[in-house]
This record gives structure tokens, sequence and C-alpha cells, in this order.
């Protein structure tokens, strides 16, 4: 970057900016607040995931969620949403061209 500011973190995996403070104090509950933190503190994503997943069946309204609302259902929506890497790659194969 040349002649200018490098911009300051706005996305990512952590983004602990003033700006992502002040949208969380404006826009989350009390509940959602807690369950952040909760989850910020937990050692793998496999607890993370069952603290959500417990979250979303305990939400009013849950029963209008249907499967969604359950931990199956929940991992399946994630599921759909991302895609898995490899293992490991082989230079020349299943490339991409």
């Amino acid at each position: 970057m040349s002649g200018g500011k490098a911009p300051s973190q706005s996305e990512g995996d952590v983004n602990r900016s003033p700006r992502r403070a002040e949208w969380q104090r404006e826009h989350l509950d009390e509940d959602t607040r807690a369950l952040l933190a909760q989850t910020a503190s937990m050692s793998s994503s496999a607890e993370r995931f069952a603290a959500v997943a417990e979250a979303l069946k305990n939400q009013p309204g849950a029963a209008q969620m249907g499967e969604l609302a359950s931990a199956a259902g929940f991992k399946k929506m994630v599921g759909q949403a991302s895609f898995v890497l490899p293992e490991a790659l082989e230079v020349g194969k299943d490339a991409i061209e």
C-alpha cells in the first residue's frame, strides 16, 4: 500500500476493534453477550458448537424453527454452509484448471 494509512482490522476470525465493541453494545442483548463470553473461553470448536446448539434449542420460538433448533439440524445447516478441505494436497493431483 503506498501513500496511505493501513486499514484497521475490521473483519476476520478475531475482531476486537472499538467499532465492533460499540456495535455489540448497541445490538446484542444480555443473553447473547453471555453466550459469546462463554464460548470465547472454550478450548474446542466442539464445545462451542454444543453451547450454540443448546442455546438455539432453548430460545423462545424454537418450536417454529423446527429441525434447525436441534443439534442435528444446526450441524446439518453448518455443514451445508461450509466446505471441507483435504487433509493433504499432492502436486498435480485433483488440480483445478
